[in-house]
């Protein structure tokens, strides 16, 4: 049973939830944001680390036996994709820091 999927799936939403909790003070969203798309990137990384031998990735929500809980898995193409995505969340992530005076002046 893989623990890199639980966290691959939760860590966005997480972030999502406390950047809406935060108040709008500096750039404390930004940096939360990039926190998250950090997780999110090494939770990546574990997760095509695990299944690069070939092997799929389990994970089981709930106490239930796999016909009745949710069942998620994972194999190199999904982990990758996983990973592309974690990528150009951290980079959207380090854009937010980007501060553009420009715009605001017009």
């Amino acid at each position: 049973m893989s623990h890199w999927i639980p966290i691959v799936l939760f860590s966005p939403l997480i972030t999502g939830l406390l950047c809406l909790a935060l108040p709008d003070r500096g750039q404390l969203r930004a940096w939360v944001g990039l926190g998250g798309a950090t997780a999110l990137l090494f939770a990546a990384i574990g997760l095509l680390v695990e299944t690069a031998g070939g092997s799929i990735a389990h994970y089981h929500f709930g106490a239930w036996p796999p016909p009745f809980a949710i069942s998620y898995a994972a194999d190199i193409f999904s982990a990758l994709m996983v990973l592309v995505s974690a990528v150009v969340t951290v980079g959207t992530a380090v854009f937010a820091f980007m501060d553009d005076d420009t715009a605001a002046s017009k």
